[in-house]
């Protein structure tokens, strides 16, 4: 009978690869699901009295309190 030498070869690194993807997607997956909604921001502005003069260097600085 024919002897067939078989060497074990050490632990390959695709596994640990594979899973760590595997993990990295679970985490975002989470981290998507739990995750706050961004506030809505409105880009309308809106204007109220009119523009405002031109100032010239003679106009006092006006502080107007709301």
């Amino acid at each position: 009978m024919a002897e067939i030498d078989v060497e074990r070869r050490g632990p390959t690194i695709w596994p640990w690869i594979i899973g760590l993807v595997v993990l990295a997607v679970v985490i975002w997956l989470v981290a998507e699901i739990l995750g706050e909604e961004p506030p809505v921001v409105s880009e309308r502005v809106e204007q109220v009295g009119g523009p405002a003069p031109p100032r010239t260097a003679d106009d006092p600085v006006r502080l107007v309190s709301t």
